[in-house]
């Protein structure tokens, strides 16, 4: 007789751990999610079917897990057989979510009126009315990392209606290295902020940014403002540490680029 019920919440676990982080062995996949801070929810009434694992938190809800807090008027999820967090979903007029990290004093701040939370994966997708804004305030005074530091943003901040929210962490920690955002609108909104200064306004249907790369790539009906000028096309790529950027016409139009005195305010 196969013994499959003790090796439920352990397969679980392995499958979990392996689609998250397929290039390391399983001591350090254990690792990385035992690092993970525990969940704390908190609602003015809330309700929990303990065989499907589905639970409501409505009321003034919060979730708090390390340095991130997820407010809501309702949290709705689901646990896994294993007891773990799959999923909580914030539901809010508008749902807010803010992580801060303490190290490079990261503050990531999300709005919109449902926020997805997978907790393993640590994703986010935002849905409706759909604010994100990265900002690093980290002051750069040593004369040895000046230029290193100058080349980096200080915030970033995009408007539309569906946000996704993709986090990329080391192998051997559950720190994250990058961010990877992805944005639909009709239009969205883009704004990247450096030394204190805009180095780029742009409004798009689409978005695809690399917070380590600081690569922006933008599709469908772009109109995007920097330095260089006013540049309208069908896709448009900018890295604002290389200050490099294409540009390709869209199926109506070629690029059109205005040139203006004055970078955009």
């Amino acid at each position: 007789m196969k013994k499959i019920n003790p090796k439920i919440s352990l397969s679980i676990l392995i499958f979990s751990a392996t689609a998250l982080f397929p290039c390391i062995n399983l001591a350090e996949k254990n690792q990385l999610i035992k690092t993970k801070s525990p969940i704390v929810l908190k609602s003015d009434h809330s309700k929990i079917n303990g065989k499907t694992g589905v639970f409501e938190h409505c009321g003034h809800a919060i979730l708090v897990q390390g340095n991130l807090t997820l407010t809501a008027d309702c949290l709705v999820g689901k646990k896994s057989k294993g007891g773990a967090y799959d999923f909580i979903i914030a539901k809010g007029n508008p749902a807010t979510l803010i992580q801060k990290k303490p190290v490079n004093q990261e503050v990531l701040f999300v709005q919109g009126n449902s926020i997805k939370y997978s907790i393993q994966s640590e994703q986010f997708h935002i849905n409706g009315k759909a604010n994100l804004k990265l900002s690093n305030n980290k002051s750069s005074k040593k004369s040895n990392s000046q230029q290193h530091n100058k080349a980096k943003l200080n915030q970033l901040e995009i408007l539309a209606d569906k946000i996704n929210l993709i986090n990329h962490h080391q192998l051997n920690n559950h720190n994250i290295v990058s961010r990877e955002v992805f944005a639909f609108g009709k239009p969205l909104y883009i704004e990247l902020i450096k030394s204190g200064k805009t180095d780029l306004k742009a409004t798009s249907n689409k978005l695809i940014f690399n917070t380590q790369t600081s690569n922006l790539k933008l599709f469908e009906n772009v109109i995007a403002n920097l330095k260089l000028g006013q540049i309208s096309a069908g896709v448009f790529e900018y890295n604002s540490k290389t200050q490099i950027s294409s540009f390709e016409k869209s199926p109506n139009q070629q690029v059109e680029i205005i040139q203006t005195k004055k970078s955009p305010k």
